[in-house]
């Protein structure tokens, strides 16, 4: 008997290629007293999310602990298969911020909370994503303190100090999802190209709360509440504008909830907030639709200098219930330059429509219609929010009982989340090109192909691949 060579050596290769599987690697919050060497077991966790990654490869999670870990620098690491660097528990483990630099990438950061422990001299953004490409963050709970949420009786020294940016990232391919932030001065700031933001909330915001610049990006799902004005800045809710003189192509803002002022305790730093703002285009391929929006700026969605926009399905009221011709709907010439051109605007609700229909430009009106009774379309949006994040500290699990204990008994030691936030964060959000072309009723042509991944086989699966390879060349060479 006589094994074919071309099946013996498949087979073997098959053995031989059998990966050692992905490990997941503990980390101890700091101070946490730890007997023994550490190996990164539960038991034995590393001290620092540095020393984890140091010994991380592609495919493995690093888990945190519960309590507190400092600041999470990351410099020139970027791996072949996603590496996971989660909370044990939901919004458990706590650290300063977040900092990304160098050609890092490919990374997925789950359900942690970022505040610093001194928020009147913090200053730096909270989570920098700088240049890492093919990042996800999910579940973040991001604060300028960690008793942001009573940001509605700040004063404006206690507002100055804590205008933070909540995020930021300049890589291609970032993605953001089921994330709070609340309390800053920025919110989220996307500069890279293919950036997905979906189904955050931003609560109390100084300057923007979502600044997009990047081609073919998308802002779905978000809600936005309660801005304030303490400077000359303007706040807007959902900003973009072009760069350099190239036009931003490809940007879609869907199905997001904006209300100027939503908490039962009002501030009198309350602004007027701008609802979309697209003040410098130009803007190509634009899709704005099924938005929600409750402002007293006049500009309810503004596009100043669009080609090929869509504005559809959106409803844009009074953020104080009143009947008047504001906030509006525009689309205006690009500043100091031509009209705007092939704009579609249909099926909106507003208080006002201004720059339509422009026939010699292609700018068209159909089915829209004047919100008569503001008061109820107020109310109806204003019931579409959850309630805002609370004020919960998180507590350090310092000894090593407290390390070992289950994690239950871990999260009934603690504070909790708001329910309310946790129920929103439960459900997912996975976007890829295809869904957010189709959602934007475009070709998935025009949206830039995922990068492809090698996602390897688990080991057992290696190895009954390598064995069926065998077990048939035996097989076949017995019945010859």
């Amino acid at each position: 008997m006589r094994l074919s060579p071309t099946l013996l050596a498949a087979g073997l290769s098959f053995l031989f290629a059998l990966p050692g599987g992905a490990a997941t690697l503990y980390v101890a919050p700091k101070d946490a007293a730890v007997s023994g060497a550490r190996d990164g077991s539960r038991g034995h966790p590393w001290s620092t999310p540095a020393a984890a990654l140091a010994k991380a490869k592609a495919g493995d999670t690093i888990v945190l602990l519960d309590g507190d870990h400092g600041t999470l620098a990351i410099k020139d690491r970027k791996f072949s298969t996603p590496v996971i660097i989660r909370a044990e528990n939901p919004r458990k483990a706590h650290l300063e911020r977040i900092a990304i630099t160098g050609t890092s990438g490919n990374m997925v950061f789950r359900n942690l909370s970022v505040w610093p422990s001194n928020p009147d001299k913090a200053g730096a953004t909270r989570v920098d994503a700088g240049f890492a490409t093919n990042v996800t963050f999910d579940g973040l709970d991001v604060r300028s303190a960690s008793n942001a949420a009573g940001y509605a009786g700040w004063t404006k020294t206690q507002w100055e100090a804590r205008s933070l940016k909540g995020f930021q990232a300049r890589g291609a391919g970032v993605t953001l999802k089921n994330s709070t932030f609340t309390g800053l001065g920025f919110g989220v700031v996307m500069l890279g190209k293919g950036a997905t933001v979906a189904s955050n909330e931003v609560r109390g915001f100084s300057m923007d709360a979502i600044r997009v610049l990047g081609n073919n990006s998308t802002v779905r799902g978000n809600h936005i509440a309660d801005a304030v004005r303490i400077n000359g800045n303007h706040p807007d809710a959902i900003q973009s504008w072009a760069q350099n003189g190239n036009p931003v192509k490809g940007l879609i803002i869907a199905d997001n909830t904006i209300v100027e002022w939503a908490s039962a305790k009002k501030s009198p730093y309350r602004a007027e907030l701008q609802g979309i703002g697209l003040f410098d285009g130009w803007y190509e391929g634009l899709k704005i639709t099924g938005n929600k929006i409750a402002v007293t700026s006049y500009h309810g969605i503004a596009v100043y200098g669009g080609r090929g926009v869509q504005i559809t399905g959106n409803t844009v009221v009074n953020g104080k219930g009143s009947k008047v011709g504001y906030p509006w709907i525009g689309v205006f010439d690009k500043k100091k330059g031509p009209p705007s051109s092939d704009v579609t605007v249909s099926g909106n609700k507003a208080m006002k429509y201004l720059g339509l229909p422009d026939k010699a430009n292609r700018v068209t009106s159909s089915g829209n219609g004047v919100i008569s009774d503001p008061a109820s379309s107020l109310k109806s949006i204003l019931a579409t929010l959850t309630a805002a994040p609370a004020a919960a500290v998180i507590k350090t699990a310092a000894t090593p009982s407290q390390l070992l204990m289950a994690p239950m008994a871990v999260m009934a030691a603690t504070e909790e989340v708001s329910p309310a936030i946790l129920a929103r964060t439960a459900a997912p959000v996975a976007l890829n090109p295809n869904e957010a072309a189709m959602i934007a009723g475009q070709g998935a042509a025009a949206l830039p192909a995922p990068e492809a991944v090698a996602v390897p086989l688990p080991a057992g699966l290696w190895l009954m691949a390598g064995s069926l390879a065998l077990l048939f060349g035996l097989r076949r060479n017995r019945t010859a």
